[in-house]
């Protein structure tokens, strides 16, 4: 499994709609894990964030994703046993914004990490970095500048 962290991140927010805009079209499933407190704020960033377009989207609460491409799922709710092999099996790309591991990802193509300019994030984000290396994974850092898919 691939796994990219994107450093230098000034909002990791508009980040993750710059990233998945570039990526929903691919007829494939989009998770993006995010804090409890900015999943709002992303809900209504993937309305909003582009002048001409949207990216349809559902939050993932407690039953299983529906057929939206895009889906957003609370930190405090994901854990392994919520992503079965049905569900991750369809899942091309998992853009994490919390400071946890992805969970259960091992079925998944690509993971990326959007880290921003914060030091107490960046220190979070080496130790996630060195568990997907420690267990096995290809893990590349790429500048914010550079736009990633």
């Amino acid at each position: 499994m691939k796994v990219s962290f994107v450093f230098g991140v000034k909002d990791k927010l508009i980040s993750a709609c710059h990233i998945v805009h570039k990526n929903f079209m691919t007829n494939k499933i989009i998770l993006i894990i995010c804090d409890d407190n900015n999943i709002s704020k992303l809900d209504k960033l993937l309305w909003t964030f582009n002048d001409v377009s949207f990216i349809p989207h559902n939050i993932l609460e407690y039953e299983k994703p529906n057929k939206t491409p895009v889906i957003l799922a609370k930190q405090s709710i994901l854990s392994v046993e919520y992503i079965d092999k049905e569900f991750s099996d369809k899942i091309s790309l998992v853009i994490n914004l919390s400071n946890n591991y992805t969970p259960n990802c091992d079925k998944i193509n690509h993971v990326i990490e959007i880290v921003s300019e914060d030091e107490k994030d960046r220190l979070e984000a080496r130790n996630r970095w060195r568990f997907y290396k420690q267990i096995g994974y290809q893990v590349a850092g790429i500048p914010s500048k550079i736009s990633i898919a």
